[in-house]
């Protein structure tokens, strides 16, 4: 039955439809959050409300950068960024969970910024990429 399974995947029209629906679940669940909850850590499914579990830092906001290129969404990747740069500060005396802190702050904002310097990305030219947005990271 995996056998089948995994077989069936090999067909491009399955591949294809796959990949429509994690870029439908994915624009899906970017405009929840981003109309019910941004610019809050986290958007709680069932009441509909932003939350901020993390010391506010607009975590699924920086986590969802490298998401929003890849999908080609390149203006909530530019508004998020220029947010981010205007908005968030981490010279926050607080505890934080080191996990969350690496793998979706520190994870989302490099990978922005390396994102920002690479020419494989179309993103809108180079007057998109501006010193205060590649700075994202640092």
């Amino acid at each position: 039955l995996l056998a089948a399974s995994a077989a069936s995947w090999n067909t491009a029209d399955l591949r294809r439809q796959a990949s429509a629906d994690v870029e439908r679940m994915f624009a899906h669940a970017w405009s929840s959050y981003r109309s019910a909850a941004f610019p809050q850590d986290e958007l709680l499914p069932l009441s509909c409300q932003g939350v901020n579990n993390y010391a506010g830092y607009a975590l699924t906001a920086i986590d969802s950068l490298d998401s929003l290129v890849v999908f080609g969404n390149y203006t909530e990747f530019f508004a998020v960024s220029d947010y981010v740069c205007r908005n968030v500060s981490f010279d926050i005396d607080r505890n934080v969970s080191v996990f969350e802190t690496n793998i979706r702050i520190l994870g989302g904002l490099v990978s922005a910024a390396l994102i920002m310097q690479d020419r494989r990305f179309e993103l809108g030219g180079t007057a998109a990429v501006t010193p205060r947005r590649v700075d994202l990271a640092r």
